[in-house]
């Protein structure tokens, strides 16, 4: 389980950067190793038949903070592109040469950004 993680950790991460597989290995097993059910995690894949909202993304009223990865293997940059230019207050936060899921790497400049938009969202 552990080796399957790990591997799919670093297909996810891009190959555009550094990938730690020491690191990645030791968060990996930590979270085996403290899961009552490990495979529970993979929960947020599945949906039930029927509940996909049929709303177009254009219906989304809220200032919406996209973040995506230019390296993303699973979703290209341009699914993230078309997603903030679908929802009418959506904004674009592209980071080089990440992959899909969110680096240490990257948050001094994802941190900043959802302060900012939370500030301006709740300003207003």
């Amino acid at each position: 389980m552990i080796d399957y993680q790990v591997a799919y950790a670093c297909m996810l991460a891009g190959g555009r950067r550094p990938f730690d597989e020491t690191a990645a290995r030791s968060l990996v097993r930590r979270d085996v190793e403290r899961a009552h059910d490990f495979t529970a995690a993979r929960n947020h894949d599945s949906l039930p038949d029927g509940k996909l909202s049929q709303a177009p993304l254009s219906s989304i009223a809220v200032p919406t903070l996209v973040i995506h990865g230019t390296a993303d293997p699973m979703f290209p940059l341009r699914h993230g592109e078309a997603l903030a230019e679908q929802i009418s207050e959506g904004r674009l936060l592209a980071l080089e040469d990440a992959g899909h899921g969110v680096e240490r790497a990257d948050w001094a400049t994802i941190v900043p950004a959802i302060l900012e938009h939370t500030a301006a969202d709740n300003a207003g």
